[in-house]
């Protein structure tokens, strides 16, 4: 009996401890104020200029973010995210095996003006770069010259 009465009794002073700490000592959690995320930074990327082993991409907002090959540079071109600004977007860049290192800018895709025939044959650009933002649309920037 003595012991049911000591298990009582220490059950309800814990259950009080429990009710005081609540009440001296408030959960830090709920009194810090978070502030709301951060919305989600997009930007649509407008120009692109092939500089040797280094795309720079220029957003609408006027930033200028490094697509750099670093050690994934491979013949065919590399692939990574975006670097040096807010906008960590994926990207992947091919080059036709003829590219010289030095300056190629890239142009956004032309729209195709009319369905090719069997006659012509379709032009193929030096270098490719697409740049995937942040609500998965796909941008494309091709060299002028091509073969």
């Amino acid at each position: 009996m003595r012991r049911f009465l000591l298990f009582i009794c220490v059950a309800a002073l814990l259950s009080g401890c429990t009710r005081l700490q609540n009440r001296y000592f408030p959960d830090p959690i709920d009194r810090i104020d978070l502030p709301p995320p951060a919305p989600l930074q997009v930007a649509r990327p407008l120009f692109a200029v092939l500089e040797d082993e280094t795309v720079l991409v220029e957003m609408a907002d006027g930033t200028i973010c490094r697509a750099a090959a670093g050690g994934s540079f491979a013949a065919g071109g590399w692939s990574g995210r975006l670097t040096e600004c807010p906008y960590a977007y994926p990207y992947e860049v091919r080059l036709a095996a003829s590219v010289l290192p030095g300056q190629v800018p890239l142009a956004p895709r032309p729209e195709a003006q009319q369905p090719a025939s069997q006659t012509t044959v379709p032009f193929r650009p030096l270098v490719v770069l697409r740049v995937t933002d942040a609500a998965r649309r796909s941008y494309e920037f091709w060299s002028e010259e091509g073969f």
